[in-house]
Protein backbone atom coordinates (compact mmCIF):
# COMPACT_ATOMS: atom_id res chain seq x y z
CA UNK A 1 0.00 0.00 0.00
CA UNK A 2 1.72 3.57 -0.82
CA UNK A 3 2.05 6.11 1.74
CA UNK A 4 -0.45 9.07 1.50
CA UNK A 5 1.36 12.68 1.89
CA UNK A 6 0.22 15.61 2.35
CA UNK A 7 0.06 16.85 -1.17
CA UNK A 8 -1.98 14.89 -3.33
CA UNK A 9 -0.57 12.14 -5.30
CA UNK A 10 -1.95 8.34 -4.33
CA UNK A 11 -2.96 6.81 -7.41
CA UNK A 12 -6.78 5.79 -6.22
CA UNK A 13 -7.46 9.03 -4.02
CA UNK A 14 -5.55 12.40 -4.35
CA UNK A 15 -6.50 13.67 -0.50
CA UNK A 16 -6.11 10.18 1.42
CA UNK A 17 -3.65 10.61 4.29
CA UNK A 18 -2.36 7.90 7.14
CA UNK A 19 -4.35 8.88 10.22
CA UNK A 20 -1.32 8.23 12.44
CA UNK A 21 1.78 8.40 10.90
CA UNK A 22 3.43 5.78 13.10
CA UNK A 23 0.77 3.33 11.19
CA UNK A 24 3.12 3.50 8.04
CA UNK A 25 4.36 1.30 6.77
CA UNK A 26 2.26 -1.77 7.51
CA UNK A 27 4.48 -4.07 6.82
CA UNK A 28 7.95 -5.05 7.38
CA UNK A 29 10.75 -7.34 8.22
CA UNK A 30 9.17 -7.50 10.98
CA UNK A 31 5.92 -9.07 10.07
CA UNK A 32 2.65 -7.00 9.54
CA UNK A 33 1.35 -4.05 12.28
CA UNK A 34 -2.47 -3.08 12.07
CA UNK A 35 -4.07 -0.87 14.42
CA UNK A 36 -5.29 -2.93 17.49
CA UNK A 37 -9.41 -2.86 16.18
CA UNK A 38 -8.68 -4.45 12.86
CA UNK A 39 -5.98 -7.02 14.18
CA UNK A 40 -8.18 -9.54 12.57
CA UNK A 41 -8.15 -7.82 9.25
CA UNK A 42 -8.21 -11.16 5.86
CA UNK A 43 -8.77 -11.13 2.49
CA UNK A 44 -8.13 -14.06 1.08
CA UNK A 45 -7.98 -14.25 -2.94
CA UNK A 46 -8.99 -16.91 -5.34
CA UNK A 47 -7.81 -17.54 -8.48
CA UNK A 48 -9.36 -19.81 -10.91
CA UNK A 49 -8.10 -20.77 -14.15
CA UNK A 50 -9.48 -23.54 -16.37
CA UNK A 51 -8.50 -24.69 -20.07
CA UNK A 52 -9.93 -26.93 -22.24
CA UNK A 53 -8.22 -27.73 -25.95
CA UNK A 54 -9.01 -30.37 -28.66
CA UNK A 55 -6.44 -30.98 -31.73
CA UNK A 56 -6.40 -32.82 -34.51
CA UNK A 57 -4.26 -33.19 -37.14
CA UNK A 58 -4.12 -35.12 -40.31
CA UNK A 59 -1.09 -36.23 -41.97
CA UNK A 60 -0.47 -37.50 -45.56
CA UNK A 61 3.43 -37.93 -46.73
CA UNK A 62 5.07 -40.28 -49.62
CA UNK A 63 5.99 -43.50 -48.96
CA UNK A 64 9.37 -43.42 -50.63
CA UNK A 65 12.19 -42.49 -48.86
CA UNK A 66 14.93 -43.11 -51.63
CA UNK A 67 12.67 -41.45 -53.91
CA UNK A 68 14.01 -37.98 -55.51
CA UNK A 69 11.08 -36.14 -54.34
CA UNK A 70 9.39 -36.87 -51.14
CA UNK A 71 6.35 -34.67 -50.09
CA UNK A 72 4.75 -34.23 -47.04
CA UNK A 73 1.34 -32.25 -46.56
CA UNK A 74 -1.79 -31.92 -43.88
CA UNK A 75 -4.42 -30.43 -42.06
CA UNK A 76 -4.68 -29.00 -38.62
CA UNK A 77 -7.04 -27.50 -36.32
CA UNK A 78 -7.26 -27.12 -32.90
CA UNK A 79 -10.08 -25.14 -30.38
CA UNK A 80 -9.20 -23.72 -27.12
CA UNK A 81 -11.75 -22.60 -24.39
CA UNK A 82 -10.62 -20.93 -21.19
CA UNK A 83 -11.96 -19.45 -18.14
CA UNK A 84 -10.61 -17.26 -15.56
CA UNK A 85 -12.27 -16.01 -12.23
CA UNK A 86 -10.20 -13.69 -9.44
CA UNK A 87 -12.16 -12.85 -6.50
CA UNK A 88 -11.20 -10.80 -3.37
CA UNK A 89 -13.53 -11.61 -0.89
CA UNK A 90 -12.86 -8.53 1.65
CA UNK A 91 -15.65 -7.70 3.94
CA UNK A 92 -13.68 -5.67 6.56
CA UNK A 93 -11.77 -3.29 3.76
CA UNK A 94 -14.27 -0.16 4.94
CA UNK A 95 -13.17 -0.94 8.60
CA UNK A 96 -9.69 -0.99 7.92
CA UNK A 97 -9.87 2.27 5.78
CA UNK A 98 -11.36 4.08 8.96
CA UNK A 99 -8.58 2.85 11.33
CA UNK A 100 -5.75 3.92 9.05
CA UNK A 101 -7.09 6.88 6.98
CA UNK A 102 -8.30 10.48 6.84
CA UNK A 103 -9.54 12.32 4.10
CA UNK A 104 -8.99 16.29 3.19
CA UNK A 105 -10.09 18.70 0.76
CA UNK A 106 -7.81 19.28 -1.68
CA UNK A 107 -5.28 20.80 -2.64
CA UNK A 108 -4.69 22.16 1.08
CA UNK A 109 -1.96 19.89 3.34
CA UNK A 110 -3.89 17.14 4.85
CA UNK A 111 -4.06 17.46 8.96
CA UNK A 112 -4.88 14.05 10.30
CA UNK A 113 -6.78 15.46 13.45
CA UNK A 114 -9.54 17.80 11.35
CA UNK A 115 -10.07 15.00 8.46
CA UNK A 116 -12.62 13.12 8.14
CA UNK A 117 -12.37 8.85 8.64
CA UNK A 118 -11.96 7.59 5.20
CA UNK A 119 -13.82 4.45 3.67
CA UNK A 120 -12.34 2.25 0.76
CA UNK A 121 -15.82 2.51 -1.23
CA UNK A 122 -15.17 6.30 -1.15
CA UNK A 123 -11.27 6.14 -1.46
CA UNK A 124 -11.74 3.97 -4.27
CA UNK A 125 -14.26 5.92 -6.53
CA UNK A 126 -17.01 5.58 -4.59
CA UNK A 127 -17.74 2.39 -5.51
CA UNK A 128 -19.09 -0.14 -2.85
CA UNK A 129 -18.44 -3.99 -2.61
CA UNK A 130 -19.58 -6.60 -4.22
CA UNK A 131 -22.20 -8.53 -3.38
CA UNK A 132 -21.63 -10.99 -0.19
CA UNK A 133 -18.42 -8.66 0.39
CA UNK A 134 -16.11 -9.18 -2.49
CA UNK A 135 -14.01 -5.93 -2.95
CA UNK A 136 -12.56 -7.43 -6.75
CA UNK A 137 -14.52 -10.07 -8.96
CA UNK A 138 -12.91 -10.52 -12.87
CA UNK A 139 -14.37 -12.89 -15.13
CA UNK A 140 -13.55 -13.76 -18.34
CA UNK A 141 -13.81 -16.73 -20.86
CA UNK A 142 -12.20 -16.90 -24.42
CA UNK A 143 -12.23 -18.80 -27.20
CA UNK A 144 -9.31 -19.64 -30.05
CA UNK A 145 -9.95 -21.14 -33.08
CA UNK A 146 -7.34 -22.05 -35.46
CA UNK A 147 -7.53 -24.06 -38.85
CA UNK A 148 -3.87 -24.74 -40.97
CA UNK A 149 -2.91 -26.41 -43.61
CA UNK A 150 0.92 -27.08 -44.40
CA UNK A 151 3.38 -29.08 -46.52
CA UNK A 152 6.64 -29.49 -47.21
CA UNK A 153 8.71 -31.13 -50.57
CA UNK A 154 12.25 -32.36 -50.29
CA UNK A 155 14.21 -32.76 -53.72
CA UNK A 156 17.41 -34.25 -54.27
CA UNK A 157 19.57 -32.38 -57.18
CA UNK A 158 21.96 -34.98 -56.72
CA UNK A 159 23.57 -37.65 -54.08
CA UNK A 160 24.50 -35.29 -51.81
CA UNK A 161 22.76 -31.86 -52.29
CA UNK A 162 19.33 -31.58 -51.22
CA UNK A 163 16.54 -28.77 -51.22
CA UNK A 164 13.83 -28.22 -48.94
CA UNK A 165 10.57 -26.07 -49.58
CA UNK A 166 7.83 -25.66 -46.93
CA UNK A 167 5.00 -23.78 -45.75
CA UNK A 168 2.25 -23.21 -43.45
CA UNK A 169 -0.75 -21.31 -43.55
CA UNK A 170 -3.52 -20.43 -40.86
CA UNK A 171 -6.73 -19.16 -40.01
CA UNK A 172 -6.68 -18.12 -36.54
CA UNK A 173 -9.74 -16.43 -34.10
CA UNK A 174 -9.96 -15.79 -30.73
CA UNK A 175 -13.21 -14.32 -28.79
CA UNK A 176 -13.50 -12.78 -25.29
CA UNK A 177 -15.90 -11.98 -23.16
CA UNK A 178 -15.55 -10.15 -19.81
CA UNK A 179 -17.17 -8.50 -16.34
CA UNK A 180 -15.67 -6.70 -13.97
CA UNK A 181 -16.43 -5.39 -10.39
CA UNK A 182 -15.79 -4.63 -6.98
CA UNK A 183 -13.75 -1.38 -5.48
CA UNK A 184 -10.40 -2.71 -6.60
CA UNK A 185 -11.11 -2.48 -9.66
CA UNK A 186 -13.30 -0.07 -11.10
CA UNK A 187 -16.89 -0.63 -9.93
CA UNK A 188 -19.24 -2.22 -12.11
CA UNK A 189 -18.21 -2.21 -15.73
CA UNK A 190 -20.74 -3.38 -18.54
CA UNK A 191 -20.15 -6.89 -20.08
CA UNK A 192 -17.49 -6.11 -22.49
CA UNK A 193 -16.60 -8.72 -25.58
CA UNK A 194 -14.51 -9.09 -28.68
CA UNK A 195 -12.79 -10.83 -31.57
CA UNK A 196 -10.22 -11.16 -34.07
CA UNK A 197 -8.46 -12.74 -36.60
CA UNK A 198 -5.76 -13.42 -38.31
CA UNK A 199 -4.02 -15.37 -40.95
CA UNK A 200 -0.05 -16.06 -40.77
CA UNK A 201 2.20 -17.53 -43.51
CA UNK A 202 4.88 -19.26 -42.06
CA UNK A 203 7.50 -20.00 -45.01
CA UNK A 204 10.45 -22.52 -44.37
CA UNK A 205 13.87 -23.33 -46.97
CA UNK A 206 16.63 -25.15 -46.66
CA UNK A 207 18.99 -26.15 -48.46
CA UNK A 208 21.78 -29.55 -47.30
CA UNK A 209 24.58 -30.69 -48.40
CA UNK A 210 26.48 -34.74 -47.90
CA UNK A 211 29.71 -33.95 -48.11
CA UNK A 212 30.33 -37.72 -46.81
CA UNK A 213 28.69 -40.31 -44.77
CA UNK A 214 30.38 -38.51 -41.56
CA UNK A 215 29.54 -35.12 -42.56
CA UNK A 216 26.60 -32.96 -43.32
CA UNK A 217 26.07 -29.38 -43.82
CA UNK A 218 23.15 -27.04 -43.83
CA UNK A 219 21.58 -23.95 -44.10
CA UNK A 220 17.69 -23.28 -43.03
CA UNK A 221 15.57 -19.94 -43.25
CA UNK A 222 12.24 -20.30 -41.05
CA UNK A 223 9.58 -17.71 -39.87
CA UNK A 224 7.20 -18.59 -36.98
CA UNK A 225 4.47 -16.58 -35.55
CA UNK A 226 2.47 -16.68 -31.93
CA UNK A 227 -1.09 -15.90 -31.92
CA UNK A 228 -2.56 -12.53 -29.97
CA UNK A 229 -5.29 -12.84 -27.37
CA UNK A 230 -7.53 -10.70 -25.26
CA UNK A 231 -6.68 -8.54 -21.82
CA UNK A 232 -8.85 -8.13 -19.19
CA UNK A 233 -9.70 -4.40 -19.41
CA UNK A 234 -7.95 -2.02 -17.06
CA UNK A 235 -9.83 1.11 -16.01
CA UNK A 236 -7.22 4.88 -16.74
CA UNK A 237 -9.38 5.81 -13.54
CA UNK A 238 -7.31 2.58 -11.34
CA UNK A 239 -3.72 4.00 -12.31
CA UNK A 240 -4.30 7.25 -14.09
CA UNK A 241 -0.41 8.25 -12.92
CA UNK A 242 0.95 5.89 -14.88
CA UNK A 243 -1.12 5.53 -17.63
CA UNK A 244 -0.30 9.15 -18.38
CA UNK A 245 3.39 8.40 -17.66
CA UNK A 246 3.12 5.31 -20.67
CA UNK A 247 0.90 8.00 -23.04
CA UNK A 248 -2.05 6.04 -22.94
CA UNK A 249 -5.25 8.42 -23.28
CA UNK A 250 -7.85 5.52 -23.75
CA UNK A 251 -10.52 5.13 -21.03
CA UNK A 252 -8.94 1.37 -20.46
CA UNK A 253 -5.71 -0.93 -21.35
CA UNK A 254 -5.62 -2.53 -24.76
CA UNK A 255 -8.39 -5.29 -25.06
CA UNK A 256 -6.57 -7.58 -27.59
CA UNK A 257 -3.24 -8.16 -29.12
CA UNK A 258 -1.98 -9.27 -32.60
CA UNK A 259 0.37 -12.17 -33.54
CA UNK A 260 4.33 -11.69 -32.51
CA UNK A 261 6.29 -13.12 -35.65
CA UNK A 262 10.23 -14.26 -35.59
CA UNK A 263 12.37 -14.85 -38.90
CA UNK A 264 15.62 -17.27 -38.27
CA UNK A 265 18.35 -17.82 -40.12
CA UNK A 266 20.27 -20.75 -39.50
CA UNK A 267 23.95 -22.30 -40.46
CA UNK A 268 24.71 -25.58 -39.13
CA UNK A 269 27.17 -28.71 -39.54
CA UNK A 270 26.67 -32.10 -38.26
CA UNK A 271 29.90 -34.18 -38.33
CA UNK A 272 31.55 -37.10 -36.88
CA UNK A 273 35.78 -37.46 -35.93
CA UNK A 274 36.23 -41.43 -35.25
CA UNK A 275 34.55 -41.47 -31.54
CA UNK A 276 33.64 -37.72 -31.18
CA UNK A 277 30.19 -36.86 -32.77
CA UNK A 278 29.58 -33.08 -33.35
CA UNK A 279 26.62 -30.80 -33.76
CA UNK A 280 27.32 -26.89 -34.46
CA UNK A 281 25.16 -23.74 -35.52
CA UNK A 282 24.87 -20.12 -36.15
CA UNK A 283 21.78 -18.47 -36.05
CA UNK A 284 20.34 -14.83 -36.63
CA UNK A 285 16.62 -14.37 -35.25
CA UNK A 286 14.28 -10.80 -36.02
CA UNK A 287 11.94 -11.16 -33.78
CA UNK A 288 9.07 -8.20 -34.12
CA UNK A 289 6.18 -6.46 -32.60
CA UNK A 290 6.96 -8.47 -29.25
CA UNK A 291 4.47 -9.73 -27.20
CA UNK A 292 5.26 -7.75 -23.90
CA UNK A 293 3.82 -7.61 -20.77
CA UNK A 294 3.04 -4.41 -19.38
CA UNK A 295 3.51 -3.90 -15.45
CA UNK A 296 1.15 -0.90 -13.84
CA UNK A 297 3.20 -0.29 -10.98
CA UNK A 298 1.08 1.47 -7.98
CA UNK A 299 -1.84 -0.14 -8.67
CA UNK A 300 -0.57 -4.03 -9.53
CA UNK A 301 -2.11 -5.00 -12.48
CA UNK A 302 -0.57 -5.94 -16.00
CA UNK A 303 -1.74 -6.20 -19.85
CA UNK A 304 0.09 -7.99 -22.45
CA UNK A 305 0.65 -5.88 -26.17
CA UNK A 306 2.51 -5.72 -29.05
CA UNK A 307 5.71 -3.12 -28.64
CA UNK A 308 9.30 -3.55 -29.86
CA UNK A 309 11.75 -5.34 -31.81
CA UNK A 310 14.67 -7.58 -31.21
CA UNK A 311 17.53 -9.40 -32.85
CA UNK A 312 19.08 -12.51 -31.11
CA UNK A 313 22.13 -14.05 -32.24
CA UNK A 314 24.80 -16.69 -30.87
CA UNK A 315 26.32 -20.27 -31.84
CA UNK A 316 25.68 -23.50 -29.79
CA UNK A 317 28.46 -26.19 -30.18
CA UNK A 318 27.51 -30.01 -28.77
CA UNK A 319 30.52 -32.91 -28.55
CA UNK A 320 30.11 -36.32 -27.62
CA UNK A 321 32.89 -38.49 -27.27
CA UNK A 322 33.54 -42.07 -26.03
CA UNK A 323 36.63 -41.94 -24.97
CA UNK A 324 36.73 -46.03 -24.26
CA UNK A 325 33.44 -48.41 -24.34
CA UNK A 326 33.07 -47.44 -20.42
CA UNK A 327 33.98 -43.93 -20.56
CA UNK A 328 31.50 -40.99 -22.25
CA UNK A 329 31.59 -37.20 -22.33
CA UNK A 330 29.03 -34.87 -23.20
CA UNK A 331 29.60 -31.44 -23.99
CA UNK A 332 26.77 -28.49 -24.79
CA UNK A 333 28.32 -24.66 -25.65
CA UNK A 334 25.74 -21.83 -26.54
CA UNK A 335 26.60 -17.73 -27.01
CA UNK A 336 23.56 -16.00 -26.97
CA UNK A 337 23.25 -11.75 -27.57
CA UNK A 338 19.38 -10.77 -27.79
CA UNK A 339 18.61 -6.94 -27.56
CA UNK A 340 15.91 -4.91 -29.03
CA UNK A 341 16.68 -2.80 -31.83
CA UNK A 342 15.06 0.55 -31.45
CA UNK A 343 13.45 1.95 -28.51
CA UNK A 344 10.32 0.36 -27.62
CA UNK A 345 7.34 2.68 -26.97
CA UNK A 346 3.56 2.20 -26.62
CA UNK A 347 2.57 5.24 -28.58
CA UNK A 348 4.24 7.37 -31.12
CA UNK A 349 6.90 9.55 -29.01
CA UNK A 350 5.78 8.29 -25.58
CA UNK A 351 8.24 6.90 -22.49
CA UNK A 352 10.45 4.11 -23.87
CA UNK A 353 9.58 1.01 -21.78
CA UNK A 354 13.41 -0.23 -23.36
CA UNK A 355 15.71 1.39 -25.16
CA UNK A 356 17.41 -0.03 -28.22
CA UNK A 357 20.66 -1.91 -27.15
CA UNK A 358 18.88 -3.15 -24.05
CA UNK A 359 18.97 -7.27 -23.20
CA UNK A 360 15.61 -8.81 -24.03
CA UNK A 361 14.13 -10.82 -21.53
CA UNK A 362 11.59 -13.60 -21.84
CA UNK A 363 9.14 -14.88 -19.42
CA UNK A 364 11.82 -15.16 -16.42
CA UNK A 365 11.59 -11.14 -16.58
CA UNK A 366 16.11 -11.50 -16.48
CA UNK A 367 18.32 -11.62 -19.55
CA UNK A 368 19.56 -14.62 -20.60
CA UNK A 369 23.06 -15.41 -19.33
CA UNK A 370 25.36 -15.22 -22.43
CA UNK A 371 27.29 -17.82 -22.43
CA UNK A 372 25.77 -21.71 -21.40
CA UNK A 373 28.05 -24.58 -20.33
CA UNK A 374 26.85 -27.81 -19.83
CA UNK A 375 29.80 -30.81 -19.31
CA UNK A 376 28.10 -34.30 -18.46
CA UNK A 377 30.69 -37.65 -17.65
CA UNK A 378 29.42 -40.95 -16.93
CA UNK A 379 31.76 -43.97 -16.22
CA UNK A 380 29.78 -47.60 -16.77
CA UNK A 381 31.04 -50.95 -15.07
CA UNK A 382 30.28 -54.11 -13.33
CA UNK A 383 29.55 -54.58 -9.57
CA UNK A 384 28.53 -57.56 -8.51
CA UNK A 385 27.83 -58.85 -11.56
CA UNK A 386 25.54 -56.12 -11.76
CA UNK A 387 25.46 -53.37 -14.91
CA UNK A 388 26.13 -50.01 -13.00
CA UNK A 389 27.06 -46.10 -13.37
CA UNK A 390 28.41 -43.18 -12.09
CA UNK A 391 27.61 -40.08 -13.18
CA UNK A 392 28.87 -36.34 -12.44
CA UNK A 393 26.84 -33.42 -14.39
CA UNK A 394 28.10 -29.83 -14.60
CA UNK A 395 26.26 -26.60 -15.19
CA UNK A 396 27.30 -23.06 -15.80
CA UNK A 397 26.12 -19.39 -17.12
CA UNK A 398 27.69 -16.65 -17.26
CA UNK A 399 26.35 -12.69 -16.00
CA UNK A 400 24.84 -10.60 -18.61
CA UNK A 401 26.41 -7.47 -18.75
CA UNK A 402 23.76 -5.67 -20.61
CA UNK A 403 21.43 -3.80 -19.06
CA UNK A 404 17.89 -4.93 -19.21
CA UNK A 405 14.72 -2.58 -19.29
CA UNK A 406 14.15 -2.79 -15.51
CA UNK A 407 18.20 -1.49 -15.02
CA UNK A 408 18.48 1.57 -17.47
CA UNK A 409 17.27 5.13 -15.56
CA UNK A 410 16.48 6.25 -19.32
CA UNK A 411 13.48 4.46 -19.45
CA UNK A 412 9.96 4.85 -18.36
CA UNK A 413 9.76 5.14 -14.30
CA UNK A 414 7.19 2.15 -14.95
CA UNK A 415 9.71 -0.19 -16.00
CA UNK A 416 13.31 1.37 -14.62
CA UNK A 417 12.91 -0.26 -10.80
CA UNK A 418 16.06 0.63 -8.58
CA UNK A 419 16.54 -2.88 -6.65
CA UNK A 420 16.88 -4.78 -10.62
CA UNK A 421 19.73 -6.33 -10.61
CA UNK A 422 21.44 -8.85 -13.28
CA UNK A 423 22.16 -12.52 -11.74
CA UNK A 424 25.73 -13.27 -11.04
CA UNK A 425 27.37 -16.03 -12.84
CA UNK A 426 26.01 -19.29 -11.38
CA UNK A 427 27.75 -23.08 -11.60
CA UNK A 428 25.34 -26.37 -10.83
CA UNK A 429 27.10 -29.88 -10.02
CA UNK A 430 25.07 -32.89 -9.35
CA UNK A 431 26.65 -36.47 -9.27
CA UNK A 432 24.29 -39.81 -9.32
CA UNK A 433 25.24 -43.39 -8.71
CA UNK A 434 22.86 -46.16 -10.06
CA UNK A 435 22.93 -49.95 -10.93
CA UNK A 436 20.44 -52.47 -12.34
CA UNK A 437 19.17 -55.28 -10.72
CA UNK A 438 17.40 -57.72 -12.48
CA UNK A 439 14.03 -55.40 -13.10
CA UNK A 440 15.18 -53.14 -10.73
CA UNK A 441 16.76 -49.66 -11.49
CA UNK A 442 17.94 -48.71 -8.15
CA UNK A 443 20.55 -45.05 -8.00
CA UNK A 444 21.85 -42.85 -5.37
CA UNK A 445 22.15 -38.78 -6.14
CA UNK A 446 23.53 -35.48 -4.58
CA UNK A 447 22.16 -32.13 -6.74
CA UNK A 448 23.84 -29.09 -5.74
CA UNK A 449 27.12 -31.07 -5.27
CA UNK A 450 28.48 -27.98 -3.56
CA UNK A 451 25.78 -26.35 -1.37
CA UNK A 452 25.95 -23.50 -3.57
CA UNK A 453 23.56 -20.35 -3.10
CA UNK A 454 23.67 -17.41 -5.23
CA UNK A 455 21.42 -14.68 -5.26
CA UNK A 456 19.01 -14.91 -7.88
CA UNK A 457 16.04 -12.07 -8.89
CA UNK A 458 12.31 -13.43 -9.23
CA UNK A 459 11.89 -13.08 -12.41
CA UNK A 460 8.70 -12.98 -14.02
CA UNK A 461 6.72 -10.33 -15.64
CA UNK A 462 5.42 -8.44 -12.09
CA UNK A 463 8.65 -8.81 -10.32
CA UNK A 464 9.08 -4.74 -10.26
CA UNK A 465 9.95 -4.45 -6.55
CA UNK A 466 6.77 -1.52 -6.79
CA UNK A 467 9.01 0.60 -4.51
CA UNK A 468 7.49 3.99 -2.44
CA UNK A 469 10.50 6.33 -3.33
CA UNK A 470 8.97 8.83 -0.83
CA UNK A 471 9.83 6.37 1.50
CA UNK A 472 11.99 6.63 4.56
CA UNK A 473 15.33 4.78 3.84
CA UNK A 474 14.74 0.99 4.11
CA UNK A 475 11.05 0.99 4.41
CA UNK A 476 8.48 1.07 1.89
CA UNK A 477 10.28 -1.64 -0.18
CA UNK A 478 9.20 -5.55 -1.00
CA UNK A 479 11.77 -7.30 -2.46
CA UNK A 480 12.06 -11.00 -3.40
CA UNK A 481 14.89 -13.02 -3.74
CA UNK A 482 15.63 -16.80 -4.73
CA UNK A 483 18.57 -19.19 -4.51
CA UNK A 484 18.86 -23.02 -5.57
CA UNK A 485 17.80 -25.34 -3.68
CA UNK A 486 20.13 -26.88 -0.81
CA UNK A 487 22.29 -29.66 -1.15
CA UNK A 488 19.70 -32.28 -2.07
CA UNK A 489 20.93 -36.31 -1.34
CA UNK A 490 18.53 -39.45 -2.32
CA UNK A 491 17.79 -42.29 -3.88
CA UNK A 492 15.42 -43.61 -6.45
CA UNK A 493 13.76 -46.67 -7.51
CA UNK A 494 12.48 -48.05 -10.63
CA UNK A 495 10.50 -51.60 -11.19
CA UNK A 496 9.88 -52.34 -15.17
CA UNK A 497 7.32 -55.11 -15.26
Amino acid sequence: MKKPTPFPRTQFDLNLQFANPSYYPLINQYGLHLPANVQNYRSPASVINEQRTFTEELRLQSNDPNARLTWTTGLFYQFTRQVSLEEIYDPMVDSLFQSLFVECPAPAPCNPATGTPATATNSFGGFPLVKNGYSYYNYNTGHDRQIAAFGELNFNLTDRLKLTAGARIAKTAFDFNHYADGTQNGGPSPPTSGNKEETPFTPKLGVSFQADRNNLYYFTYAKGFRTGGDNAPIAQDLCPNTFQTLGLNTPQSPATYNSDSVKSYEIGAKNKLGSLRLASSVYYIQWNDIQQNIYLPGCGFQFTTNVGQAVAKGFDLQADWSATESLTFETAIGYTNARYGQDASLVPGGQPIARGGDAVVGDSGTASPPWTIAIGAQYDFTAFDFPSFIRLDYEYQSKSHTLTAAEDRSVSPTVYDPFAYTPPATTFVSLRVGTTVRKWNVSGFIDNLFDTHPLLPPGGANSHSDADTSAPPGQGVLIRNYTFRPRTIGMTATFHM
